[in-house]
């Protein structure tokens, strides 16, 4: 069953591939708790991409409504926000199990829906780890097999970043299928749970490189959402050809860092930085304890609590306008 649709409505089309995370997209969306009865009430979690970016300084309008399952025609022609708005807002089911999101982009409205199972218990998604595939460069496989049974047989290496021209492998941690999305490069799914990601472009024709090239330094964000009775996503940044010091959450989320920090607590300010995968970087003040106030209880219009996350600035509950200049605590991992 596809639990997670996007409908087209007073708009053009995208253009582009589903892997993509270019202009502005939906990239994925998951509900809490992930089924329900009538008068249940569920809180969904959105993954937001605004212009090719994993954070916002400005949201559009998010408006929610119920419709009834599999309903196509309500689910473009519905009044949105009967439901709610806003990123992460507690929605009462009722009778109507389709939820339909209305996304009111500078660009034009688009809709998505996300159906509504009675029970079902969401896939458990663990950690996205990534790896170096050693001795090889994209650019020096033109001609060469790239199938799946050719792929099995490369050896990867952990490593601090991925060679421009190089190739990643992507692990997820979940037996569900998932669903690869990356705000750069390109992808070539190997398993249910694996992906090769290039940070530069590849055209393949019958499981042969047939052009490559390097992309740019940097960082690009990858979401995974893996799908059973139903979805949940989550997001890891990868640096490309970058040496710099970097803090890394314990979900695999990156900040750029003035000093090098080791694991543990670490207290800082967040000042604006576009070239950072989630909009920010941390200006390190020193290693903390957990007696520290970590500073986030009243950092966004939504309330949160414990260390600062990155994913609140994908997940639309932050806006960078919101945490530039804060004093936050972050967990190094």
């Amino acid at each position: 069953m596809l639990l997670f649709l996007a409908l087209i409505a007073c708009q053009t089309p995208f253009g582009a591939d589903r892997h993509d995370l270019t202009g502005d997209r939906v990239a994925a969306v998951s509900v809490q708790p992930s089924g329900g009865v009538a008068g249940d009430v569920l809180v969904p979690r959105l993954a937001l991409v605004t212009d090719g970016r994993a954070w916002s300084d400005e949201l559009p309008p998010l408006l929610w409504s119920f419709v009834p399952e599999g309903d196509d025609d309500a689910a473009l022609s519905v009044e949105p926000g009967e439901a709610g708005s806003g990123a992460a807002p507690a929605l009462e089911l009722g009778e109507d199990r389709r939820l339909v999101l209305s996304v009111q982009w500078p660009s034009g409205e688009r809709r998505h829906v996300v159906d509504i199972p009675e029970t079902g218990e969401p896939p458990e998604l663990g950690a996205i780890d990534w790896a170096v595939i050693e001795d090889t460069r994209a650019t020096e496989l033109v001609g060469s097999d790239v199938s799946s049974e050719e792929r099995r047989s490369w050896s990867s290496a952990t490593a601090s970043s991925v060679p421009t021209d190089g190739i990643a492998r992507l692990t997820a941690a979940t037996e569900s299928p998932v669903r690869w999305m990356v705000t750069g490069g390109d992808l070539l799914e190997l398993e249910a749970n694996v992906t090769d990601w290039f940070p530069g472009s590849v055209t393949v024709n019958d499981f042969e490189i047939e052009e490559a090239e390097g992309g740019e330094q940097g960082f690009e964000t990858v979401v995974a959402l893996a799908v059973g009775d139903s979805a949940v996503w989550r997001a890891v940044d990868v640096p490309v050809g970058e040496d710099a010091p970097v803090l890394v959450t314990p979900s695999g989320r990156v900040l750029p860092v003035d000093a090098e920090v080791v694991s543990g607590r670490v207290q800082g300010i967040l000042r604006a930085d576009d070239s950072a995968p989630a909009g920010v970087r941390l200006e390190v003040l020193g290693p903390v304890d957990d007696s520290v106030d970590v500073g986030t209880a009243d950092l966004c219009a939504v309330d949160h609590s414990g260390p600062f996350d990155p994913d609140w600035l994908l997940d639309g509950t932050c806006l960078r306008t919101e945490v530039v200049d804060a004093t936050v605590v972050v967990e190094a991992r």
